[in-house]
């Protein structure tokens, strides 16, 4: 992190567990880095048609997850 400044607000951590793949993050300050930990697993397989509305709101979530901003404040 810059010298003089701080995180405004940390990502929440997420943790999204389905039958075909998993989501985590976490995002720590450690010192002055921010430390952000992302995982993103696919688990092969074969899966009825009635899952796809979960694979897609899984895919979804992840991508809306991706997306969030850190804002730094003076401290």
């Amino acid at each position: 992190l810059p010298d003089g400044y701080k995180p405004d607000n940390m990502p929440a951590p997420v943790n999204i567990e389905k039958p075909f793949g998993v989501y985590r993050t976490s995002a720590t300050i450690e010192g002055n880095k921010l430390v952000y930990h992302r995982l993103f697993k696919l688990i092969d397989g074969t899966y009825s048609k009635d899952t796809y509305a979960d694979l897609v709101d899984f895919f979804q979530d992840a991508y809306d997850n991706d997306g969030q901003n850190l804002i730094l404040v003076k401290k």
